[in-house]
């Protein structure tokens, strides 16, 4: 064997196929104030941006702070007919975040990350980050959008996983 197959070698077995059968999932969706997830939210109520990596290991996995933060996470857009949403703002300004390598998944528990669009400390969950809020107002009736960019890093000492985010992106009413 060249040493070019096994550099290839090593690199396969750090970073898997993301096609092969993944030891987590992802879920993005808004949630109502009860914390249930909705297409619907009415309106002058306020809701939740929420993330939840389900670790359906053994083991224990840790996501990678920065990626979690570089994902637009808790971003909002107003949808448009023509196709072309425009960028309503953000649930937070910044999160200040503890120093850690990542945040743990524990093995068949998950990690779970609330961020309300009105700021609200009772519905707000991401550990080990204090996050910024923004002043934001309530949403007047139409449709919007929710859209994750970029990827998430997932790790353990041994393997490292970058999902990509854009298949998480979806849509919700405020009436």
């Amino acid at each position: 064997m060249t040493a070019t197959g096994v550099l290839l070698m090593a690199f396969s077995c750090g970073n898997p196929n993301l096609d092969a059968e993944k030891p987590f999932s992802i879920t993005y969706n808004i949630l109502n104030r009860d914390g249930t997830k909705t297409n619907t939210v009415k309106q002058g109520e306020n809701f939740i941006f929420s993330l939840i990596i389900t670790n359906n290991s053994d083991e224990e996995w840790y996501v990678d702070h920065g990626s979690l933060l570089g994902s637009d996470l808790a971003m909002l857009y107003s949808k448009s007919s023509v196709g072309n949403d425009t960028l309503i703002g953000r649930a937070y300004d910044s999160a200040i975040c503890s120093f850690q390598a990542g945040v743990v998944i524990p093995a068949n528990g998950h990690l779970e990350i609330n961020i309300p669009w009105i700021a609200d400390q009772l519905l707000t969950k991401f550990p080990s980050c204090g996050l910024n809020a923004n002043v934001n107002r309530m949403l007047p009736a139409g449709w919007y959008a929710i859209k994750l960019d970029g990827k998430i890093i997932i790790f353990r000492s041994d393997i490292t996983y970058e999902i990509p985010l854009r298949a998480y992106n979806s849509s919700f009413q405020v009436k």
